[in-house]
C-alpha cells in the first residue's frame, strides 16, 4: 500500500543514517499515488544529515526545479525529440505522448523534447495528443483511439507493453494501424509478440558515471550539484513498421 511503500522506504533512508554510509544512490519512487511525498521525504531526510547522494535517472522535483542532489542519466529532451522524430519521419503528421499517472520526473523532460520534436516539423502540439493514462486499461485505450491517435511515443517500455497487449484485446494491430515507440530497451522489449522499438538507456554507462560521480562527491562534498546526461540509442524494431 502507499503507506507502506513511504514507510518502508523512510526506515531504508535512516537505517543508512544510523550506519553513517558514504553515499546513497537514490532511484526516485514512481506509479504509486503517494510517491511524491515519499521521495520528499527520503531526500529531505538525507540532506538534513549531510549524506552524499546520486539521483539515478530522475530528479524527484518536477522540471524546471532541481534538487542539489547530483543526476545521472540519459539526456530525456533529447530522446524524447529522436523517439518522436522517428515517427514523424514515416510520414506521420500527428504523434500522440502517452504517460502513466505517477511516472517519474523524467516524463516531463521527454514530453518536453516530443514537443520540440513536433514544433521542429513545423507542426504544433496539440494538449489533447497528450493522455496520462492506464494502459492496462482497455476502456481507457479505446478512449485514446477514439481521440485518432495513430502513432504513439510511449514513456516507458512497461507503459508501451501493456499498450499492445490492450490494442490486442481491442482487436487493433500494430505496427499495421497504431505505431509505438517506447523508451527504456527493458529485457524483454525485443521478446514481446510485436518487438518494441524504444530508445536504449545504456545503464552499465550510467551506473559508471554515477558511481564515478559518487567518489568525487565524497571527496569534495561542496561541489555544487551536477547533472550528467549521456545519450539514447533508438533502436528499431517492428512495433514502428520496422522489420
Amino acid at each position: 500500500t502507499e503507506g507502506h511503500h513511504r514507510d518502508e522506504l523512510v526506515q531504508i533512508a535512516e537505517k543508512f543514517i544510523s550506519q553513517k554510509v558514504d553515499g546513497v544512490f537514490f532511484q526516485p519512487l514512481e506509479l504509486h499515488p503517494g510517491s511524491e511525498g515519499t521521495n520528499e521525504s527520503v531526500a529531505r531526510l538525507l540532506a538534513e544529515n549531510n549524506v552524499p547522494v546520486v539521483m539515478l535517472d530522475a530528479d524527484y522535483l518536477p522540471f524546471p526545479d532541481c534538487s542539489q542532489f547530483d543526476l545521472v542519466g540519459i539526456d530525456n529532451i533529447r530522446a524524447g525529440f529522436i523517439a518522436t522524430r522517428h515517427l514523424l519521419n514515416q510520414g506521420a503528421d500527428r504523434v500522440d505522448f502517452v504517460v502513466r499517472p505517477f511516472t517519474a520526473k523524467s516524463a516531463i523532460l521527454r514530453k518536453n523534447g516530443y514537443r520540440l520534436a513536433l514544433i521542429e516539423h513545423n507542426i504544433s502540439p496539440r494538449p489533447f495528443w497528450e493522455h496520462s493514462i492506464n494502459t492496462e486499461d482497455v476502456d481507457s485505450c479505446g478512449r485514446l483511439l477514439e481521440s485518432g491517435a495513430t502513432d504513439i511515443v510511449c514513456v516507458s517500455d512497461e507503459a508501451a507493453a501493456s499498450l499492445i497487449l490492450s490494442l490486442e484485446k481491442l482487436g487493433v494491430s500494430v505496427p499495421d494501424e497504431i505505431r509505438l515507440v517506447g523508451f527504456d530497451d527493458l529485457k524483454y522489449a525485443h521478446l514481446l509478440r510485436v518487438p518494441l522499438t524504444t530508445m536504449r538507456q545504456p545503464c552499465a554507462k550510467i551506473g559508471e558515471l554515477a558511481f564515478e560521480t559518487m567518489l568525487s562527491r565524497i571527496r569534495k562534498p561542496d561541489l555544487p550539484g551536477r547533472k550528467i546526461f549521456i545519450d539514447a540509442e533508438l533502436v528499431k524494431r517492428r512495433s514502428s513498421g520496422h522489420l
